[in-house]
C-alpha cells in the first residue's frame, strides 16, 4: 500500500468516524468520480476492521449511498438474582 493510498485512507476513515448518525450521505457528492471506487473500498476496509457493527456503516443496494446508524448500547442486569 503506497503511502498516498493510506493517507487518502485515512482521511475517509476519519470521516467516516466524524458523520452524523441517522444522515444519508450520496457518494457521488462527496467524493470526486475518479476516486469513487477507491472511496467505497476504504469504506468497505473501515466495515472490516473489528470496530463492532462494521462501524455502524451501512451501503444501500447499489453502493451509492452510505447511513450511519446509532451505537447500539446493550443494558445490563446488574441485579443478583
Amino acid at each position: 500500500m503506497d503511502k498516498e493510498y493510506k493517507i487518502y485512507k485515512q482521511n475517509v476513515w476519519e470521516f467516516l468516524d466524524a458523520i452524523e448518525p441517522g444522515i444519508n450521505y450520496s457518494i457521488s457528492t462527496i467524493c470526486i468520480p475518479e476516486n469513487k471506487n477507491k472511496f467505497i473500498e476504504c469504506i468497505k476496509s473501515y466495515m472490516d476492521t473489528k470496530k463492532p457493527f462494521q462501524g455502524h456503516i451501512t451501503f444501500n443496494h447499489d453502493y451509492t449511498v452510505i447511513y450511519k446508524t446509532n451505537e447500539i448500547r446493550i443494558k445490563t442486569d446488574t441485579s443478583n438474582k
